[in-house]
């Protein structure tokens, strides 16, 4: 999804800069890296929930991704029903995974349930382009003003959530990026004067359609809680289909 409003969403920010590492991709391509697994939450919080994880593309690329699950069927060993919530997590920056998590609705201890199918829609961006723009060679929509610059009729992806690396980023005359300060309408500050902006545009994207049918994995050790875990592989039993979007 794209928003042209999108950088009034975007105020200061702690976050250290990244530069960012984009590839050219077809949609076979981005097939073979997509993943979709049951796992375990390790946090201390919802220990041992079950987990539907997605993994996409492994490169920056799938920061501009869109992931949507579909409401899966929970069932137990006798194919009935099990009731439960959902908890959607966020992107993963390490892993390139994404995920919801099911719960009780009580809230108290893992859910217990035999499989759980249902469908995601995933959007992947297969080539992203980068433009340059500088303070001495401005362009109609870009105006720049010492530490600020002001934006008009400019369409920008939306990066997940907590995105070290952003659609528009500033740069000062030595080259080194700078940290945004806040938003006003279409105008962004910077810490320091702007003397170029880097700017991402999507230019293909591919929708692929996943169902899956998937037991849980057993539930993690006591001793693994809090603990990050790097288990990415596919489940055991489990059956996933990935097919690309006309």
């Amino acid at each position: 999804m794209q928003r042209t409003m999108f950088l009034i969403a975007f105020v200061a920010t702690a976050l250290s800069a990244a530069q960012p590492h984009y590839e050219t991709l077809t949609a076979d391509a981005a097939k073979k890296d997509i993943m979709v697994f049951s796992r375990r939450n390790y946090a201390m919080f919802g220990f041992n929930d079950s987990a539907i994880t997605i993994r996409l593309p492994r490169n920056d690329n799938s920061i501009y991704a869109t992931v949507e699950y579909a409401k899966p069927v929970v069932v137990d060993k006798r194919g009935k029903p099990v009731a439960f919530e959902i908890e959607h997590g966020i992107y993963n920056f390490d892993n390139f995974t994404n995920e919801i998590r099911l719960q009780k609705a009580s809230g108290k201890g893992p859910l217990e349930f035999s499989r759980v199918s249902g469908t995601i829609t995933l959007k992947v961006p297969l080539a992203i382009k980068t433009t340059r723009v500088k303070k001495s060679k401005p362009i109609a929509n870009i105006r720049f003003e010492g530490s600020s610059i002001t934006l008009e009729n400019m369409e920008l992806p939306e990066p997940a959530t907590f995105s070290k690396i952003q659609p528009l980023r500033a740069y000062d005359a030595k080259g080194s990026e700078l940290e945004r300060k806040g938003s006003s309408g279409l105008t962004i500050t910077f810490d320091g004067n702007v003397a170029e902006v880097q700017i991402d545009h999507v230019e293909t994207c591919a929708t692929f359609t996943i169902t899956y049918d998937l037991p849980p994995v057993p539930p993690l050790p006591d001793s693994q809680q809090g603990m990050a875990q790097t288990f990415i592989k596919e489940t055991p039993g489990g059956v996933v289909k990935v097919r690309v979007e006309p």
